[in-house]
């Protein structure tokens, strides 16, 4: 019997933020020790915190400096670029405006510096980036249930001319593309939050049977994905996550 998922609960963030636990400034640069603490002042209790379903997504991204591309062991600055590598969805557990100050559904996962020189590191390309924190409005509380599919190649032109003389039995030990032009996924969640594929079934998708992106609290279950035409770069997979978190 498949087991029934617990359902997800969100608990504001609750931390020692005293000015005990917090960094000392590194000296030379701005006090960045104060930004988003509350002064030792306590969290917002339970009386406070949004019930989820007015609990806004909060996209956190961290800005890279060149100490986190040193940490994943990449020396050449030449390869540093001004991106948010580290990121993740939220929720916002909490708004105190008096303060000034949000509270989210769970710890952060990484370091949040304040710009891409917080942490000493010289600025990538000579420009400062900042990290960033900006609300999301996503499709939330959806799903994809009772569904079969699959995608039909034998038959389908060719970009060349001609048509395609294929069976599932052509893709099964070909771990290239046969019809990349014809790559397209089953099913795809994206900017979406609180969301579910359950009991669907595909067979021979274009690619990826199943694909979240920039996505939240997603759950794969009692589904089937047998095969696909195209396999792309890497290990074949029925399914591909990117930017996706709680799934």
């Amino acid at each position: 019997m498949p087991r029934t998922p617990r359902p997800h609960r969100h608990r504001p963030l609750r931390s020692d933020l005293t000015s005990t636990n917090r960094r000392a400034p590194i000296p030379g640069l701005p006090d960045r020790s104060r930004p988003g603490y509350r002064g030792g002042a306590p969290l917002p209790g339970a009386a406070e915190a949004h019930p989820d379903a007015a609990c806004p997504p909060l996209w956190v991204g961290a800005a890279n400096t060149a100490k986190f591309y040193r940490q994943q062991t990449i020396d050449d600055p030449s390869r540093y670029v001004n991106l948010h590598t580290r990121q993740q969805i939220f929720r916002i557990a909490a708004v105190d405006t008096a303060g000034e100050n949000l509270t989210l559904d769970k710890p952060l996962e990484y370091d949040l510096p304040v710009d891409s020189t917080s942490d000493g590191s010289a600025a990538i390309g000579g420009t400062v980036h900042p990290s960033r924190v900006t609300p999301l409005k996503v499709v939330q509380g959806v799903g994809i249930e009772d569904l079969a599919l699959t995608q039909e190649l034998d038959g389908m032109p060719k970009p060349g001319g001609g048509a395609y003389d294929v069976t599932p039995a052509d893709a099964e030990a070909n771990f290239g593309n046969i019809a990349p032009e014809y790559a397209q996924h089953g099913s795809v969640l994206k900017w979406a939050a609180d969301v579910r594929i359950r009991r669907v079934a595909t067979r021979m998708t274009g690619f990826h049977a199943v694909v979240t992106e920039s996505a939240r609290n997603v759950q794969v279950q009692e589904s089937s994905f047998d095969g696909s035409w195209n396999k792309g770069k890497g290990p074949p997979r029925a399914a591909g996550a990117l930017r996706s978190w709680s799934a």
